[in-house]
Formats: C-alpha cells, structure tokens, sequence
C-alpha cells in the first residue's frame, strides 16, 4: 500500500499511471525499465495507453449524458407532476361545476313543484268555494220546503 503523504497518495499515483504524455517508471521490481522495451512494445504500450485515454472519455462521455438524462428525467417528472396537479383541478373545477348545475336543476324542478302545488290549491280553494256555494243553495232550498 501507498503511505497517504502528499508526494505520494493514492489519487497521484493513478494519475501518474494514467498519463498519456509521460514514459512508465515504477520502483516496482517486477516491472519492465522503459529503456529495455523495443521499439514493437512501445508502440503497443502507446496503442493501449490510447485506448485508455478513449476509454476514459467515453465513460465521461457516458457519465455525461446519464446525469444529462437524469436531470432531463427529473424536468419530465416535474412537469408531469405539474400536468397532473392541473388535471386534477380542472376536475374538481368540472365536478364543482356539474354539482352546481344539478343543485340549479332541481333548483328549477323544486320552484316547478312549487307553482304547481300554488295552482293546485288555487284550484281545490275555487272548486271547495263553489262546492260550498252549492251545498249553502241545497241547504236554503231543502229548507224552504
């Protein structure tokens, strides 16, 4: 393990290792000395350093657009939320609407009743007056005789 110290800490070293403009040297052992490689392993070592340089910007290229897709995600969650919240109200607004509608119907349908229970009475008051006039006009002539 690498000693956490500020010449050498663990984030330094894998910049060290992944710089694409500066030779390979390790105090490592097992490692190969630059000097010794031919000409065939560096241009392979340069080619796969290459792709690790692509490789890191494709995963950053990656990284991008899923936090750009997330964040897109998110504006779409918002906005449906918001769409939601107004359907919901135009609803209610319409329910609201429909209730009052209807209370102004029977409304109506309550003052036709009324009118109509108004000339009712009006009616039977008429029909029990002349009822009366001619049961009052049976009476005064039955008693005459």
């Amino acid at each position: 393990m690498f000693a956490n110290t500020p010449k050498s800490s663990n984030s330094n070293r894998i910049l060290d290792i992944y710089n694409p403009n500066r030779e390979y040297l390790s105090d490592n052992d097992d490692m190969v000395n630059v000097g010794e490689l031919n000409a065939e392993q560096r241009q392979e070592i340069a080619q796969l350093r290459e792709e690790v340089t692509t490789a890191h910007m494709r995963t950053a290229t990656f990284e991008e657009r899923a936090i750009h897709k997330d964040t897109r995600s998110e504006e779409l969650q918002s906005l449906l939320n918001e769409y939601k919240e107004k359907m919901k109200n135009l609803l209610n607004e319409r329910n609201e609407s429909q209730l009052l509608r209807s209370e102004e119907g029977y409304g109506y349908r309550i003052q036709a009743r009324d009118v109509q229970i108004q000339q009712l009475k009006r009616h039977i008051r008429n029909n029990l007056s002349a009822g009366a006039v001619l049961f009052s006009l049976a009476i005064v002539l039955l008693s005459k005789n």
